[in-house]
């Protein structure tokens, strides 16, 4: 659901939507946050301007060969240390079924030689660990271990997948490894188990709170993701004595701050931190009675209450005023950016190529008109016949509603996840994952004969466009042009 609308961002887009995400977190008390994504230049110049404070990582796949290893390190040799020391820098390798071992050991060794962490996503979810079991022998984390970048440091996202035989990995490195949680994203897609955090924390590694962003998320309220995380880690240890509301404070400061390579320095009030302050009001009659602070804290307060947020000793918010934020204009040029973003697609002669990719866009809430150059609907019924037996649906389709397939066509869910993306001018990529193995052949209506085919097997992944691709995406299995 992210990439239909990810593959259109800008540089520009991505420094606004930054910047609105800074406002949101300012608004929920986060002074500090990490960040693993592209045109990273422009999201450490809004952390500039902003006055929050961050660790930032390029992130780079090994489908972009050395150049994406290269962006990543250089702009964390860049930007490592810069806004008064309010950027921190990472090391970015996406992933170990993303990056190679290769390229895993040369981020190691350059994070190490910069003296910054590798950010890195790794046993995200159960289903990863046991498929790396299955095809190497090892799991994720065993992988971070095998290639330096657990002995380097590493923030590692999200280990959901993480088993009893990868803790004594992790703990041996407990000084420079921490983990993120981010439960509610982890809830609502259904994933299970979640990162075991008793596991971890009683062998020492710290894990502190993450959002994931709000595609996954949708907001980036951390405070949200305590209460949640709070509660889930009652219930599945079985023990309404587990996981006390200190201990969620805990994770949402000084382990946090551990997980980052900061500890000590934030994530705390003591002499000698920096000085990042979260003033919160705890009047409102949801907190009531105060019998106890971190309660009240953990399970009552919303956004709402926090009133001022100071990082580095400058008030960036106050009573509720963001003071380095213009936040109308900002929210202006955002509905502008997101709207582009969204613009209705017009696939001309495309064929039943076109209407499959308006059907699946469609699926996304992307208006699409196709134009079809030729008379006829010949094809376009094949294509949604294709379409009706991917998705295991009874299916009727009206050829005469076609130019507004977003609000007359009924687009049902599939159970294989099927992404068709627009590439070039008559050119569409994959990336789709069948249980059956189906071949799909367009004939030349003029002489018959058959102009394209493509063999699609069960469990394929197919390549992602070329300037996807650009960005850091790679294809996961097979590829299906």
């Amino acid at each position: 659901y992210i990439w239909p609308m990810e593959v259109n961002l800008s540089a520009h887009a991505v420094a606004v939507g930054a910047e609105v995400a800074v406002a949101e977190m300012l608004r929920n008390g986060v002074t500090t946050f990490a960040d693993n994504y592209f045109f990273m230049d422009d999201v450490a110049h809004v952390v500039e301007r902003t006055g929050v404070r961050a660790n930032l990582c390029w992130a780079h796949f090994s489908s972009q060969g050395d150049e994406g290893l290269r962006t990543s390190v250089d702009f964390a040799e860049r930007w490592h240390g810069k806004a008064d020391g309010r950027i921190h820098t990472s090391i970015a390798p996406h992933a170990p079924y993303t990056v190679t071992d290769e390229h895993l050991r040369a981020g190691a060794d350059e994070a190490r030689r910069l003296g910054v962490k590798v950010h890195v996503h790794a046993a995200e979810d159960i289903v990863q660990t046991n498929v790396s079991l299955r095809d190497r022998g090892q799991t994720p984390i065993e992988v971070l271990d095998a290639t330096g970048v657990l002995d380097a440091g590493a923030i590692i996202a999200h280990g959901n997948g993480i088993i009893d035989r990868d803790i004594p990995l992790l703990a041996a490195h407990r000084d420079r490894v921490g983990v993120t949680h981010g439960p509610k994203g982890y809830l609502k897609f259904a994933l299970g188990p979640i990162t075991p955090i008793k596991a971890l924390t009683d062998a020492g590694v710290p894990v502190g709170y993450c959002t994931d962003g709000a595609a996954s998320n949708n907001s980036l309220d951390i405070l949200e993701s305590m209460r949640i995380g709070a509660i889930y880690q009652k219930q599945v240890n079985d023990d309404a004595t587990f996981f006390r509301s200190v201990d969620a404070l805990r994770l949402a400061g000084p382990a946090s701050a551990a997980v980052l390579g900061q500890a000590g320095d934030i994530g705390e009030l003591r002499e000698g931190a920096l000085a990042d302050v979260v003033l919160v009001d705890v009047s409102g009659l949801h907190c009531q009675p105060l019998h106890d602070l971190a309660a009240a804290l953990v399970y009552s307060v919303q956004p709402g209450d926090v009133q001022t947020v100071v990082v580095d000793g400058r008030v960036v918010m106050r009573d509720r005023e963001l003071l380095t934020i213009d936040e109308a204009a900002l929210r202006t040029e955002f509905r502008a950016v997101a709207q582009h973003i969204t613009t209705p697609v017009l696939i001309a002669g495309a064929g039943p190529v076109g209407l499959l990719v308006a059907l699946q866009l469609a699926r996304f809430g992307v208006g699409c008109t196709v134009v079809e150059a030729e008379p006829g609907f010949e094809n376009e019924v094949a294509a949604f016949n294709l379409f009706a037996y991917l998705s295991r649906s009874d299916v009727t389709w009206n050829p005469s509603v076609v130019s507004q397939c977003k609000d007359s066509l009924f687009c049902p869910t599939t159970e294989e996840y099927i992404l068709p993306i627009i590439h070039g001018n008559d050119r569409v990529e994959w990336f789709i994952q069948l249980s059956d193995e189906i071949t799909w052949e367009v004939e030349d209506r003029d002489t018959g004969a058959v102009r394209s085919r493509v063999t699609m097997r069960a469990g394929d992944v197919c390549a992602m466009p070329a300037d996807i691709r650009h960005q850091g995406y790679s294809p996961k299995r097979s590829m299906l042009l």
